[in-house]
């Protein structure tokens, strides 16, 4: 490998995320909402069409040219929902400045957290789960003082 070619993998980025259906529900992929706003789809590792309950999504993006980094988003719907409610993760990898990973999630039911790694190939690992709040009690387990 020639310094051209070692120069030209320094300015590459990549972003490899993990997503994490801990939730009782599968995800249907929202095709309108996917986007890379810079970089490429990485050829091994596509957006996958549904993640089921219990199971993971894994799917990478990459620059498309040396000096740029990758950015994108995807949203999925949870299927069976009336409501329709969607968990949203995007991510940012810039050549210049800090990788920046966001989600959200448009129901209480659920939360969405996220664990990101920094440096030129990154990865991130997003995890919706059930929410505390919405956690069943047993019934011989409430305490009534009234």
């Amino acid at each position: 490998m020639n310094r051209t070619d070692k120069t030209f993998n320094l300015l590459k980025r990549s972003v490899l995320v993990v997503f994490l259906n801990q939730t009782k529900e599968e995800l249907c992929l929202d095709t309108d909402s996917h986007q890379l706003a810079q970089g490429t789809w990485a050829a091994s590792n596509k957006l996958p069409p549904s993640i089921l309950a219990g199971e993971s999504g894994l799917w990478r993006s990459k620059s498309s040219k040396s000096g740029r980094g990758t950015m994108g988003s995807v949203a999925y719907h949870i299927a069976g929902d009336p409501l329709q409610h969607v968990v949203k993760a995007s991510w940012k990898n810039p050549v210049l400045g800090r990788n920046s990973y966001q989600g959200s999630v448009t129901t209480s039911e659920f939360d969405l957290d996220i664990h990101g790694s920094g440096g030129a190939h990154g990865i991130v690992v997003f995890i919706l789960r059930m929410s505390i709040r919405y956690t069943v009690c047993r019934p011989e387990l409430i305490v009534d003082d009234g």
